[in-house]
């Protein structure tokens, strides 16, 4: 399948389609809005196209959606999620997505899977809300601005107990780096300073 979804109102008509699986085309434009007239709406994949545009936040009308694949293509602007009270698995990595994570995930209380990795202009904290969604398994935040020490409270215990974080080791480790190379380059300046006052003509390269 190439080129856009149809619109407007070209979806509307699969108002008791449960499972819409359009993986792997060549699919253009945006999601339309009047996806969320699909009600009965249960697993969406739309992963693996050239779609472009923002997520539709009429997805919330969607009350019955449990997956939701949107990976693989060229999305942009913020996660609009919004109360989902049956969405189990999010999966939002590889596009172009901005923004902060919306509170808005913490009323989402089956989530099990978030994965919005690789969308590098994501920032802020992770949302305090996220607590509320107790199944909450993994959480991949890498390649992101996302910052990993912003889970707190329950959230932070969770994540040592049974709740998967993988995120950004440029962000959780970038003092210890720069300590690091810090430590380094005053190592290798005051080699070099030996080496010279020795007389030597070779130079010291850090790795």
């Amino acid at each position: 399948l190439e080129g856009p979804l149809p619109g407007p109102r070209g979806l509307a008509v699969l108002r008791t389609c449960v499972v819409l699986n359009l993986r792997g085309n060549g699919l253009t434009g945006n999601i339309p809005g009047d996806i969320g007239n699909m009600v009965a709406l249960e697993h969406l994949d739309l992963a693996e196209n050239d779609l472009e545009g923002a997520i539709p936040s009429d997805l919330v009308y969607c009350k019955l959606l449990r997956v939701l694949r949107l990976e693989d293509n060229n999305l942009f602007g913020p996660v609009n999620i919004g109360q989902m009270e049956h969405l189990v698995e999010l999966c939002a990595q590889r596009n172009r997505l901005s923004g902060r994570l919306p509170d808005a995930l913490g009323a989402c209380p089956k989530l099990e899977l978030v994965l919005v990795h690789d969308n590098a202009n994501l920032r802020g904290a992770v949302p305090p809300s996220l607590v509320n969604c107790m199944d909450l398994k993994r959480l991949l935040l890498c390649g992101t601005r996302i910052d990993p020490r912003s889970l707190r409270g329950e959230l932070a215990d969770r994540r040592d107990r049974r709740l998967a974080v993988a995120a950004s080791e440029v962000i959780a480790h970038v003092h210890d780096v720069c300590r690091s190379l810090a430590v380094r380059a005053a190592r290798g300046a005051r080699l070099t300073h030996a080496q010279r006052d020795r007389g030597s003509v070779s130079y010291t390269h850090l790795t």
